[in-house]
């Protein structure tokens, strides 16, 4: 791996993509408390349609790092070995942690003797162990790709000029976008067809399919072998973007408000702006530039080292977050139960963002922190 100057903003963006995971996924629990408002919807809404970019940003992230970093020297065998202990390990460690608990919740001790080997090796190997795991496993299958990724990347770069690239990146894109406007159909015909393994995975498992998000991926991986390109056409485009995410987003709280009221009474669901769509797939596109936009403008200093300093934090935080804010429902019951819900639920998110970052920096000190969270902070006893 070649030794280049850090990228501010991806240290950043990083940071500000865990924050919003976090936000999604506080909404979705307060969306269904009984004392939810329609104008609470309005607001979790906004806020959603705000914090959305956070798993493309993820993915645009992986690929510009990946390709930054390892443009040059490169071996597959160390790479796929260290994604595996950095970032498999921990996650099988967290996904059985959750197997544990989710079974004490149900039902007690009991609960354990449930547990059959099968059910959790499919839970494994699935994401399925937590609704949020379902990214590692997506994730993973974009390293176990990258050798290959890289090698056919790189050809096309040293092949042809970097206008080529520009035009073969744009059609990658129309690709992406009518692959998610036939997505349903091929999950019927895979459905139809009955194929060991692919059916599943172009069905139950097409959420964390990777064929359904390389775009993201793709879109780094130019950003990550032309930086300061990148950086010139988000600034370049910055009077383009900004104004259609703005439009986009106003539209979607527009369309998302108008289906909250029901024959049935209020119903407050967020399933029109599921990442898997063609005009969200344009959406998100439109929001990776803002968002980068964003994270280039922010002001050196306190304001950056904090997102780097989140940044750094955001795997392991980002696998014990959502046993974090299950804690944190609990400390809402007993300090703040009477809030308005919008308080409520960005009081918890904050919350549970804190105790997932602090959690991860204590268990990053241990010796084991390296295979718990993916990270590991040497103390000044030991640097001496």
């Amino acid at each position: 791996m070649s030794s280049k100057p850090r990228i501010t903003a991806i240290e950043t963006l990083r940071g500000m993509s865990f924050l919003a995971v976090v936000l999604q996924h506080s909404i979705a629990h307060y969306a269904y408390v009984p004392e939810v408002t329609y104008t609470d919807g309005v607001m979790m809404s906004v806020l959603l349609m705000l914090s959305k970019f956070a798993v493309p940003a993820f993915l645009f992230i992986t690929g510009m790092v990946l390709f930054y970093n390892y443009e040059d020297r490169f071996t597959s065998g160390t790479f796929i070995k260290r994604r595996i202990t950095d970032i498999f390990l921990p996650y099988l460690i967290w996904s059985l942690i959750y197997i544990l608990f989710y079974a004490w919740q149900t039902a007690g001790l009991a609960g354990f003797s449930s547990l059959d080997l099968g059910g959790i090796l499919t839970k494994l190997l699935t994401g399925k162990s937590s609704y949020h795991l379902w990214y590692i496993i997506m994730i993973m299958q974009l390293y176990l790709l990258f050798p290959i990724i890289r090698q056919g990347v790189l050809l096309l770069r040293n092949k042809y000029r970097e206008t080529i690239l520009l035009y073969f990146l744009l059609m990658m894109g129309v690709i992406y976008f009518i692959l998610m406007f036939y997505r349903g159909k091929i999950g019927v015909t895979a459905e139809v067809a009955d194929i060991p393994f692919i059916t599943p995975w172009l069905t139950v498992y097409a959420d964390r399919n990777v064929l359904y998000f390389f775009f993201y991926f793709l879109l780094g991986a130019a950003a990550g072998l032309y930086p300061n390109w990148w950086q010139s056409m988000v600034w370049k485009s910055r009077m383009l973007f900004v104004p259609l995410f703005l439009l986009f987003t106003g539209y979607y709280v527009y369309e998302l408000s108008g289906q909250f009221l029901t024959p049935d009474g209020l119903y407050i669901q967020f399933n029109r702006v599921t990442l898997l769509k063609p005009d969200m797939a344009l959406y998100l596109v439109i929001s990776l530039f803002v968002v980068y936009f964003i994270a280039m403008r922010l002001p050196e200093g306190k304001c950056s080292r904090l997102f780097a300093d989140i940044g750094n934090l955001s795997f392991g935080a980002y696998l014990m977050h959502a046993l974090m804010l299950i804690g944190t429902y609990k400390i809402e019951a007993v300090l703040y139960p009477n809030w308005n819900v919008p308080w409520k639920m960005l009081f918890t998110w904050l919350i549970a963002s804190l105790l997932s970052l602090g959690a991860t920096r204590l268990i990053a000190y241990l010796k084991i922190g390296k295979w718990a969270v993916g990270i590991h902070i040497p103390t000044r006893k030991n640097n001496r």
